[in-house]
């Protein structure tokens, strides 16, 4: 595909597609047991709830999951998660916890980045905000058993740690779901003004990620395609 012949033919594009191209995190402890991407999990979940698997080969039933990634395929999979009786849900976010209500700095048609609590979220778990993920622990036999995190602060647009956070977090399962890898972004020249919209020149570009329920889904955002246009004309 070549980025250059799109830009040219098509006063807007729409990328809706690469949910399975996810963001890894490289950091100590990633090759043990126990580690894996969001859309590992919730495909064969999904199955099994649509009959088409009778078990999941990831159960996580009476263990403590950690889930990387505050967005909607982490909710997915703290939902999913909850269903086959996990014994706690966490799910970390690097990012501060978002308002409650959208600021001055963010209006109308940008995405709303404000505090979300979905159907998942109600089902139970906890969130935590501004904290990093340092390292995966071992229990000796490969296998994850927890995460060493902490606290992290914004400084000159950096993320920062905060001396003396340090604290272990149990998990027997982990999975990210840190959104998708930036695809054709080295080749289009684009520039990254949030976190789903892209601007090359006026020409608005919306990129979405999200997945529903394992894969159900992966636009999430027409609407805000269709507003974008519409402030720009």
């Amino acid at each position: 595909m070549d980025i250059e012949v799109l830009l040219a033919s098509y006063d807007a594009i729409v990328m809706a597609c690469g949910a399975t191209q996810w963001r890894d995190l490289p950091v100590p402890g990633r090759e043990l047991q126990g580690i894996y991407q969001a859309m590992e999990y919730l495909p064969p979940a999904t199955k099994v709830q649509l009959g088409d698997m009778a078990h999941s080969p990831i159960d996580v039933q009476g263990k403590h999951v950690v889930i990387i990634g505050g967005g909607d395929t982490g909710a997915d999979c703290l939902g999913t998660a909850h269903r086959q009786g996990a014994a706690s849900v966490t799910q970390l976010e690097i990012m501060p916890r978002p308002p409650e209500e959208r600021g001055a700095n963010n209006p109308w048609p940008q995405f709303a980045m404000v505090y979300k609590v979905t159907t998942a979220h109600e089902e139970g778990g906890d969130r935590l905000y501004s904290v990093n993920t340092e390292r995966f622990l071992d229990d000796g036999n490969g296998r994850v058993r927890a995460l060493l995190i902490h606290e992290v602060t914004m400084v000159d647009g950096r993320f920062q740690k905060v001396e003396g956070t340090d604290r272990e977090l149990p998990a027997d399962f982990v999975f990210l779901a840190q959104r998708i890898n930036d695809v054709l972004l080295d080749s289009s020249r684009l520039i990254f003004q949030n976190e789903y919209r892209l601007y090359p020149g006026k020409r608005y570009v919306e990129i979405t990620t999200t997945i529903t329920n394992g894969g159900t889904s992966i636009v999430q955002f027409p609407a805000d395609a269709v507003n974008s246009l519409i402030a720009d004309a």
